[in-house]
């Protein structure tokens, strides 16, 4: 399987980082899925990946209503199987496990989308606050080993090549754009189609943004 980029998708990515998040409605979706319970308790690490994998979904269900011409179809697969897989969506966001190992599930997908056909798969990655040594945990996103074992049970389904897309926080993004480094895993990742974008600000501010509304909204705060 290779991955696969076409116009479309790349004009999807550049207006994907130039909205604001709708935080009104991202807290909005957060209380209103079922399993919600105000009692309940996160860290600041929980919530960042909370309010995140729902801002995507409000961007691109945004973009989807502002650009027809895009061909754009979202919310494609709920509970289906495969030759290998099984896929469900049921947990709100979709899963799948190998059919060899119906109890473990093998990945989660943050978002999926058809864009003029063809399947997409988008990941986001925000939750890392640390800096030095830790930033190996975005290079790693960079790896064909590891993102082709997460896009192959799509190619199975849609019996076609993925598109893949990782959003990264702005200054994560910003550092691998400025490498020096020509035969990094970043240059690579973007030589063989996967597409990054950035994140609406970095992972620093977002900590603060994501406090904000964490206390603006007298959400539960677990301390460590």
């Amino acid at each position: 399987m290779n991955l696969r980029k076409t116009e479309n998708l790349e004009k999807l990515c550049e207006q994907l980082y130039e909205l604001p998040p709708k935080w009104d409605e991202i807290i909005s979706r957060f209380k209103s899925n079922p399993k919600f319970d105000p009692n309940r308790a996160f860290n600041l690490p929980r919530y960042a990946g909370y309010f995140s994998e729902i801002d995507l979904d409000v961007r691109l269900e945004e973009l989807a209503k502002r650009h027809p011409d895009l061909n754009i179809s979202l919310d494609l697969i709920r509970k289906e199987e495969t030759e290998n897989y099984k896929f469900d969506l049921t947990s709100g966001r979709l899963t799948v496990c190998s059919k060899s190992n119906p109890d473990v599930a093998l990945c989660e997908y943050d978002k999926l989308l058809l864009i003029d056909g063809l399947p997409v798969v988008f990941e986001i990655k925000i939750r890392k606050w640390e800096s030095g040594r830790k930033n190996k945990y975005f290079v790693n996103f960079f790896k064909p080993e590891r993102y082709q074992k997460k896009l192959d049970p799509i190619h199975e389904f849609y019996n076609c090549d993925v598109g893949y897309v990782l959003i990264l926080p702005k200054d994560m993004f910003e550092a691998r754009l400025n490498s020096k480094h020509p035969d990094s895993l970043y240059n690579q990742f973007k030589k063989d189609n996967g597409l990054i974008v950035p994140f609406y600000t970095n992972r620093y501010e977002f900590k603060n943004d994501v406090l904000r509304k964490v206390i603006e909204n007298k959400l539960k705060l677990r301390i460590f």
